[in-house]
Formats: structure tokens, C-alpha cells, sequence
């Protein structure tokens, strides 16, 4: 007989809400970079995507080596 493993709502929705707070501080984190780039660095807005999307890519094929 298998096993059913009920999470209750309030377990999830602390989750949810700490999954939140977490993507909030690293949304706001890549504007102030954006912002810090194209003003204080006077970077051209697409140089600056174009190095952020590079840096993404490394990241995605760098990331899951370190873990293994």
C-alpha cells in the first residue's frame, strides 16, 4: 500500500512566499547592474544585454559542472 504524502497549503504558500522574496532581490539586483552599466559606465544599452546574455550562458553550461 503506497504511502500518500499530503502537503497542507500553508507549507506551500511559505514556500511560494520565500521562492518570492528570493527572485524579487535577484530581479532587483540585475536592474541596479543595468542601471550602474548604462549610466555610471555609459555602456549602450545593447552591449550591456549582449555581455548579461553571454554571462547566462556560461553560467547554465558553468554551473551544473561545479556540482557534479
Amino acid at each position: 500500500m503506497a504511502t500518500e504524502n499530503h502537503t497542507n497549503v500553508r507549507t506551500m504558500a511559505s514556500y511560494g512566499v520565500g521562492k518570492f522574496n528570493a527572485e524579487f532581490l535577484a530581479q532587483a539586483f540585475g536592474v541596479v547592474v543595468f542601471k550602474f552599466y548604462e549610466t555610471e559606465v555609459h555602456l549602450a544599452s545593447w552591449l550591456t544585454a549582449i555581455a548579461l546574455i553571454i554571462y547566462s550562458i556560461y553560467n547554465a553550461i558553468n554551473d551544473p559542472q561545479l556540482v557534479t
